[in-house]
């Protein structure tokens, strides 16, 4: 007995229905997802940060250089655009061109900075200079391509807010660039009003250790990259600032209440971050499914 052709569709079409009302439930549950524009300023835990706003806040994204020219791809956008609806706030997404223009008005108030960018041989290092000069001089708060953003994050004309990663139980304490500090600052996310002293002294720290890096010969090796230009700087001089009056340091807990780190950038080690596979991601963004792969 030949079955009929609709017979053999039949679980087909379920498997069709189904994927159909698990993406309009995720959809729901997403927009239900996003917190309001004053969720943030309502928790008792995080109201005290959004005094003194800054005028036209924006955000910050650094894309275009060590991407070989490719487009930004689809998780990155969907990422970058739910940041906007969850802080109801707008973003720039600052390539070379405009990265070399923050750079020379940057080199009149910390000579040697542009040096420092044309000296180092490694993409992430470049960018690592970059998202910091961009802020120092358009203000505004920079985040990586993969953070996801759970509240609005405080963005003040008076403070530089910056961010514990983590504390570690050591630190290593030689070499050049040897380490006091074990509450470790991130340098994936960080804000501040445009020609805040705070950066000011962390580019003048970035075009020293560049200096010394270059005499030394230590572009080597990815981590010397984060002893030179990545988030060991922020560390140290947040731990050693001439501005802490001005600078907000934020705990995980708080952090956490912010926005969370995916970990997802294609130079990190697997100790530093979980990397999976390309086509799990190709496969679950377009259905909306992208919480299922975690926050890191």
């Amino acid at each position: 007995m030949r079955i009929s052709w609709s017979r053999r569709l039949l679980p087909y079409a379920v498997i069709v229905v189904g994927c159909v009302v698990i993406i309009l439930v995720n959809r729901f549950m997403f927009w239900r997802s996003i917190p309001s524009q004053d969720d943030a300023r309502n928790d008792p835990q995080l109201s005290g940060l959004y005094a003194d706003p800054l005028e036209q806040s924006r955000f910050l994204y650094n894309f275009g250089f060590f991407m070989d020219g490719k487009q930004m791809d689809s998780e990155a956008r969907w990422i970058v655009e739910r940041n906007a609806r969850v802080s109801g706030l707008p973003y720039i997404i600052i390539g070379p061109s405009e990265a070399e223009r923050d750079l020379a008005e940057a080199e009149q108030d910390v000579p040697g900075i542009t040096a420092a960018y044309e000296s180092v041989p490694v993409g992430v290092a470049r960018s690592d200079i970059c998202r910091l000069v961009s802020v120092y001089v358009r203000g505004g708060f920079y985040l990586d391509l993969d953070v996801y953003l759970e509240s609005r994050p405080p963005i003040s004309k008076i403070f530089a807010d910056v961010y514990v990663e983590h504390i570690a139980k050591s630190v290593p304490t030689e070499g050049v660039f040897g380490e006091k500090y074990t509450t470790r600052m991130a340098n994936f996310a960080f804000s501040a009003p445009p020609k805040h002293p705070f950066f000011r002294e962390v580019l003048q720290e970035v075009a020293r250790r560049c200096r010394v890096a270059r005499e030394q010969s230590l572009f080597s090796s990815d981590k010397a990259i984060l002893w030179i230009t990545g988030p060991d700087v922020i560390t140290n001089v947040a731990h050693e600032t001439n501005s802490s009056h001005v600078v907000r340091i934020h705990d995980p807990k708080v952090r956490s209440r912010m926005f969370t780190h995916l970990y997802d950038g294609s130079w990190r080690t697997e100790e530093k971050g979980t990397i999976r596979g390309k086509w799990l991601h190709n496969l679950l963004v377009p259905l909306g499914l992208r919480w299922l792969l975690g926050r890191g």
